[in-house]
This record gives C-alpha cells, structure tokens and sequence, in this order.
C-alpha cells in the first residue's frame, strides 16, 4: 500500500502544478519560457545524481538510452509544452476533466510494452473511479460555458485539445518507459536526473528559437522555482517511488486522485465550497483504487 500512497502523494504536487502553470500561462508568459526554464532548474537539482550516475548511464544498454530519450523528450519535454499551451487556450476546468483521459493511453501503452492485463473486474472498478472523477469535478465544470460553441469549438479550443491529446500521449509513453528502466534497475533519483538531461536536450534549441525575450523578472523566478519544485522535484520523485512497486494499471486509476486534490486546495485556498456530489465522487476514487491494490486486480 505504500506504493499506492506515493502516488496518491505526487498528485497532490500535480494539483498544485496544475494551478501554477495555468497562473503562469494565462498572465502572458511563453510557455516554452516557463517549460525551459522549470526543466533548466530540475537540471540543476539533479546535477549531482547525473555526475554520480554517468558511468552507469553510459554503460548501460543502448535501447535504456533510447527510452530515457522517450521519458525525457516525450513524456518531459514535449508533454510540458503542450500542456501549458492548453492551458492557454481552455478553460482550466476542461483541461482537469480532459487531462484524465490519459489513463487509457497509459492502460493501452502498459498492455502493449508492458503485457500487463486488464481483468474484468479491474475495469469495473475502473469505471467506478471514473464516475466519481465525474462527480469530483461537477462543480467546476459547471462554470465552463458548454452552450458557447466558440469556448469549446472555435480555432483556439480545437488547437487547446490537439496540444492536451498530446501531452496525454507522450506522458502515457513516458510512464511505461519509466516503468521499464525501473525495472532494469534504474533509481528514482536516477530516473529523474535521465528525465530532466533528455528534456533539456529537446528545450534548449527550442528555447533559442521560440523565445524573444529570455530575461527572467524576479516574480517569473520564483514562480517557475517554485513549479519546478512542486511538481518536477517533488512530484516525480514520489511518483517514481510509487511506480516501482506497482503496476501502471493501478498507478493509472491512482491519476483519479489528482481530480480530488484540486477540489481540496481549491476549497482551502480559493473558498471554494465542497459539495455533497464530491465527497461522494471522492469516495468511490478512493474505494476503487484500495480495493484494486490491496486485491491485487
């Protein structure tokens, strides 16, 4: 079980996440700033483990190399940027809901790479997760306009769910790769410092190129610090730790946890009111994902 709270753990940081890079986006940085830079930061932090662990690295098998490349690239670089730039043309509450569709990117990436399977009884708590993801995020998406077509289906929207669908993507490849290099004896420290050098790799030369102005204020310092803290240091570090003990079917229903933490902190930190239909909500995730770990489903 205590793999299952790691994760449960790490979507607490992604909600937060989730609020400072829609701040930051949606005040008017470009988000291949706040991606270069974030990842730049976690470059540094993971520095240390990089040089401790090259040796390693660079013995290792071509094909670890290769999948590092898929974590950081894909899973890291890339699913970044076009997160934030969803963030930038939809309502954040769509992008919660939406984002969550992942979980069947990452069922059918773990059965493909990983030959783990789905019984029946797995998806049936799966679906029940979902329905209280559903109830979970009634509130906010009862603010989103569903009868103005341009909020969901003018030029801008319709580029926000090509970004979001890749970031789904390529966060779901990511993840079965992680998945794999720990089970080739990878570290989660070791995970993360392949992760962010890879990522940096693709950024940098996009960076060059996108960026105009790449001076940092000292409010767009601290505010991309502290993403990169809470999500990129923290976050993946715990849940690394809580994919190495389980499989990327429970960590997928585990994701329907991060619906729940961004009630919680809007609730404690925005005023918003939690209803009767999230606590409900909250409870079937909550069933659902210790019932499947602790059965083994």
């Amino acid at each position: 079980m205590k793999g299952l709270l790691f994760i449960i753990l790490a979507m607490g940081f992604f909600a937060v996440d989730s609020f400072l890079r829609a701040a930051l986006v949606q005040s008017g940085i470009s988000a291949y700033k706040i991606v270069f830079y974030e990842y730049l930061f976690l470059g540094l932090f993971v520095f240390y483990q990089l040089f401790k662990s090259f040796r390693k690295f660079w013995q290792g098998q071509v094909s670890h190399l290769f999948y590092f490349f898929l974590v950081g690239g894909l899973g890291a670089a890339i699913s970044s940027l076009c997160l934030s730039q969803a963030y930038s043309l939809l309502p954040n509450s769509l992008v919660w809901l939406l984002q969550k569709i992942q979980i069947l990117f990452l069922l059918v990436a773990a059965h493909y790479f990983l030959q783990e399977k789905m019984s029946k009884i797995f998806l049936l708590f799966l679906a029940i997760a979902i329905v209280g993801m559903l109830l979970v995020l009634s509130a906010p998406l009862s603010q989103v306009e569903f009868t103005n077509w341009q909020t969901l289906f003018g030029s801008a929207p319709l580029k926000g769910y090509v970004f979001l669908f890749i970031s789904m993507f390529c966060w779901a490849i990511s993840i079965v790769f992680s998945k794999k290099l720990s089970l080739a004896g990878f570290s989660e420290k070791e995970l993360m410092a392949g992760r962010y050098f890879f990522a940096l790799l693709i950024l940098a030369p996009m960076f060059y190129s996108k960026v105009g102005d790449p001076i940092l204020s000292s409010a767009e310092f601290t505010k991309i610090l502290a993403l990169s803290l809470v999500s990129g240091l923290l976050g993946m570090y715990f849940y690394y730790a809580g994919l190495k003990s389980l499989s990327v079917r429970v960590v997928s229903l585990s994701e329907l946890f991060l619906p729940l933490w961004l009630v919680v902190i809007s609730s404690i930190f925005l005023g918003d009111k939690i209803t009767e239909l999230q606590i409900i909500g909250s409870t079937l995730i909550i069933l659902s994902a210790t019932i499947v770990q602790w059965k083994k489903y």
